[in-house]
């Protein structure tokens, strides 16, 4: 049977973000402006994280600039829209929510990942056992 996998929602996947990050809603939107000439008021961030039966999505323009803020995929920001009930769980879909991690934190993941890698099919063997 498919593992199942709990859908986020726009304002809750955006907000995620942005706290990981560590970004205040007046630094989102100056960083917006900045880097990709993308208005947004701190008060409109603000209302994308509420928790609303009508919650509106941005435009596609505002949407490509988060994802590029974030170094995320559209499907991965719209998760809610573009998910199915069941989806099934392999490895690389375990993943997709590395972008929340720190940079520390994916660098310590990174070296994991790295040190498992390197190690030879008979050490992989007898450590599973």
């Amino acid at each position: 049977m498919p593992k199942t996998r709990k859908r986020v929602p726009f304002y809750e996947r955006i907000r995620t973000l942005r706290e990981s990050r560590g970004l205040s809603y007046r630094r989102m939107s100056a960083e917006l402006q900045e880097n990709y000439g993308i208005k947004v008021s701190a008060t409109a961030l603000q209302k994308w994280e509420m928790e609303r039966e009508t919650s509106r999505l941005p435009g596609r323009d505002k949407i490509s600039a988060l994802c590029k803020l974030f170094n995320v995929s559209p499907s991965f920001l719209l998760d809610e829209i573009f998910s199915g009930e069941h989806l099934e769980q392999d490895r690389l879909s375990q993943f997709s929510d590395i972008e929340m991690l720190t940079d520390e934190d994916f660098a310590a993941l990174l070296q994991i990942k790295d040190s498992l890698a390197t190690r030879s099919p008979k050490q992989r063997h007898t450590n599973g056992q």
